[in-house]
């Protein structure tokens, strides 16, 4: 492991700076099946060890969004997205 560092969950300081600069989060959930039904591809992006915004949290409001391929979408599994060839 990391010697001499402590860890923390976020910085505060980053985190207040973008708060006061209005680029905090947003809830786009509502728009997105109607981007999804006007043919709109979408991406949630989750890092797989991310702590904050984990992709199983991710997952389980997307499988829940309301729009004529919800079934389509739950059926498939999920998969490494890759550039290049490699694990991105």
């Amino acid at each position: 492991g990391v010697q001499g560092k402590k860890w923390r969950d976020c910085n505060r300081e980053v985190a207040l700076e973008f708060e006061l600069a209005g680029d905090w989060m947003h809830s786009f959930e509502t728009m997105i099946p109607d981007q999804l039904n006007d043919g709109i591809r979408v991406l949630i992006y989750a890092g797989d060890q991310d702590y904050i915004c984990n992709w199983l949290g991710n997952q389980a409001w997307a499988r829940e969004l309301e729009w004529p391929h919800k079934g389509d979408f739950n059926a498939k599994t999920p998969q490494e997205w890759q550039g290049a060839g490699q694990a991105a």
